[in-house]
């Protein structure tokens, strides 16, 4: 009986552990066409310089890869367009710098690690801290509830570095693959909100 009943809890784990690692990455996209828009404040102390708008347009096929396109506008000055590259590989998110901006890298560029479905402490993931990547354990685990009722964890590395599930970074600018340095001049890139299909999901607390 004892075996059985071991029998059954090791075949109860196994399916859990695959339920939890199984995911159609051929089908999921957490940035599809036509679907993401995100705002981020260019703030120096307490007030904001400019604000800049991101948005997902049409898929197509670059650099080899099928991606998605990514435009930026200034919103205080719209005639600002510049346009970039999203490509996703099995819940890693990646962006490449298009026109003159290739300067700062002209290669894909990490952005977001989502590619394990459930986070769990010391999980290790790739983070991305404007011109440069590193691989660290998680920390700490959060939950945020977005503003459609639905609960997604947020990942803190050691440095108290946030990372929200398929929506992006808490505490530093969405798709900051954007930027070569981090800013030296008292200024900092600030997340407003994140909408997707026409939801708003997020928006950071000095915003509402």
């Amino acid at each position: 009986m004892k075996c059985k009943f071991n029998a059954i809890l090791l075949l109860a784990i196994l399916f859990f552990s695959c339920e939890k690692d199984t995911v159609d990455w051929e089908t999921k996209r957490f940035f599809p066409p036509h679907a993401i828009l995100a705002e981020n404040a260019l703030m120096r102390f307490s007030d904001t310089i400019t604000v800049y708008r991101y948005y997902t347009g049409t898929d197509t096929v670059a650099f080899g890869k099928s991606c998605v396109i990514l435009w930026c506008e200034n919103v205080y000055n719209p005639t600002e367009l510049t346009k970039s590259l999203i490509y996703e590989d099995r819940g890693k998110v990646y962006m490449r710098l298009l026109g003159d901006r290739e300067n700062l890298h002209n290669d894909w560029a990490l952005l977001y690690d989502f590619s394990l479905p459930q986070w769990e402490i010391g999980d290790i993931i790739e983070w991305r801290k404007y011109n440069s990547s590193y691989t660290s354990p998680i920390d700490k685990l959060h939950t945020v509830t977005l503003l459609n009722g639905e609960k997604v964890q947020v990942a803190e590395d050691e440095y108290g570095y946030r990372l929200i599930y398929s929506i992006g970074y808490e505490n530093c600018m969405f798709f900051n693959g954007e930027l070569g340095i981090l800013p030296t001049d008292g200024t900092r890139y600030v997340p407003i909100c994140f909408y997707r299909n026409n939801e708003l999901l997020w928006h950071h607390k000095f915003s509402k």
